[in-house]
């Protein structure tokens, strides 16, 4: 956009609700679902596709709609959360998911800024082919529980302490000129 427009811009992504002082990272043997998904299906996306594929795979799965309120809770019973964006977008699901403790595996997301906040491997992982490589890094991750509780615990920090909405607001205020840092 700075280079279209000729002005100074910023982009300001999505963000975690703050993570509640009582919550604590839940370790594997405390954990409901191997896999979880909150949101809509698209009408006329891929992630239906994606849905149906887990479904079929991965019985022990909440797959549906959760209130605003419960999202925390829902995530955090699960080991990975898949994402599938269907704007090619770093959407909330994904902030919201690592601050409740879960693994996030996300469909690539290009060009958008993406690399810039995450390291693919360290704080989340990232799938490209729906059929093949979505399903064999779901088995390895559900075989592998100490890495992937390494890469939740890690995204789960790095979430709470970098992109929760407070932390939004503070980089808002910093840009204009409002320095916020004496506020926790």
């Amino acid at each position: 956009m700075k280079k279209e427009v000729k002005k100074l811009c910023f982009w300001i992504p999505w963000a975690g609700d703050e993570v509640p002082s009582y919550f604590r990272f839940i370790p594997d043997k405390e954990k409901v679902w191997d896999i979880c998904f909150i949101g809509t299906e698209g009408k006329y996306s891929l992630r239906k596709v994606v849905l149906e594929i887990l479904k079929i795979n991965y019985s022990n799965s909440y797959f549906g709609k959760a209130p605003y309120t419960e999202i925390l809770n829902y995530y955090s019973k699960a080991r990975i959360v898949v994402n599938y964006p269907i704007n090619n977008d770093i959407n909330a699901r994904i902030f919201e998911a690592m601050s409740a403790g879960a693994l996030v595996m996300t469909h690539r997301i290009k060009d958008n800024g993406f690399e810039e906040i995450f390291q693919e491997g360290r704080h989340l992982v990232v799938f490209d082919d729906i059929l093949k490589e979505l399903k064999q890094k779901i088995d390895y991750y559900l075989e592998n529980k100490n890495e992937r509780e390494k890469i939740a615990y890690t995204g789960f920090e790095y979430v709470k302490n970098n992109h929760t909405y407070r932390y939004r607001l503070k980089e808002i205020f910093k840009i204009i000129g409002f320095e916020l840092d004496k506020f926790r």
